[in-house]
Parts: C-alpha cells; structure tokens; sequence
C-alpha cells in the first residue's frame, strides 16, 4: 500500500506527500488516501478529490457561546 496525504488549504487540494509507511497526520486539515501500489495516478487523484468534496459538503459542527442555551435567569431578592 502507497499512503498519500492531502491537505486542504483555502478551498484547494495540495497532495502533500507519499508514503511507504502511514503517516501521522500533523495539521487538522490533512487525510490520508491509502491505495493499491500499482493504482493510476488518475483514480488516485479522483478518490482524493471526492473525500475533498465530501468534506466541504459536510457541515461544520461550530458553536460559540452566544449560540448556546442558556440556564433561566433567577430572580434575586435582597
């Protein structure tokens, strides 16, 4: 098996690098892509572009504070 990793940077792929051995993976926007050695430089470049597609289509799981629910307020007497 060939490990190549992909990372994506401003909206585009950039195959980062090639592998003997898997990889650990150093930045959070990288994956790897393990495929037979003797597979086609083209079904090696459609693979990786669809994972990169399936990624942008998947939804982004943010949350910032103002989003989330808050406790009811108590009223305070003194």
């Amino acid at each position: 098996m060939i490990h190549y990793v992909y990372a994506t940077r401003g909206g585009y792929l950039y195959m980062v690098g090639k592998y003997d051995q898997k990889p650990a993976l150093k930045k959070a926007g990288e994956f790897i892509l393990s495929v037979p050695d003797k597979t086609p430089q083209f079904s090696i470049d459609s693979l990786a572009h669809k994972r990169f597609m399936d990624h942008l289509r998947r939804p982004r799981k943010v949350v910032h504070d103002r989003h989330r629910a808050t406790p009811e307020k108590e009223a305070v007497t003194v």
